[in-house]
């Protein structure tokens, strides 16, 4: 596979205005919206899951970008129901660059991250909540699934992968 511009855009900025004495203009906060692009990249991967009821676990393999449903009955959806990418080819990854995880916003319930490398303990996402680990070196997908349970039927996920 033969990818361009495979970009990760990741920051948090804010600006204070200062009000007690002696203090004056703006204060920047953060960090500025960075871009990192990837010109290694050989690997990209997206498709979705949905809850058929409350309760179901979906595991997704980052090194074959296959889900399976670990618990009751998951719709899995795209590249994850097969583990093949856009062209058709087997999906085969080492190394894990960047991981996008967007709740549907019409979601009820939450959806709970686990086990993947980049996720600090247990994100919880809500309706509308975007997941972006963005990691510049790289790590190893060996052992390392993402562990998705969602509370309420009918709840989705869309999971966007990128790495080597």
């Amino acid at each position: 596979m033969t990818l361009e511009n495979v970009i990760a855009t990741i920051g948090l900025s804010a600006e204070g205005t200062p009000v007690g004495e002696g203090l004056s203009g703006p204060t920047k906060i953060g960090s500025r919206p960075a871009t990192v692009r990837r010109s290694d990249s050989t690997v990209a991967y997206t498709g979705a899951v949905i809850a058929d009821s409350a309760g179901d676990v979906a595991t997704l393999t980052l090194a074959t970008g296959v889900a399976a449903q670990t618990t009751g009955t998951p719709e899995i959806t795209g590249d994850l129901a097969d583990g093949k990418d856009f062209e058709g080819e087997t999906i085969a990854m080492t190394t894990l660059y960047d991981l996008l995880v967007v709740a549907d916003p019409d979601n009820d319930g939450t959806v709970t991250l686990a086990n993947a490398i980049p996720t600090a303990g247990s994100p919880i996402l809500h309706a509308g909540d975007k997941e972006l680990s963005s990691l510049a070196a790289g790590a190893s997908v060996t052992g390392n699934p993402l562990v998705l349970t969602f509370s309420d039927a009918g709840d989705k996920v869309t999971v966007t992968v990128d790495g080597k």
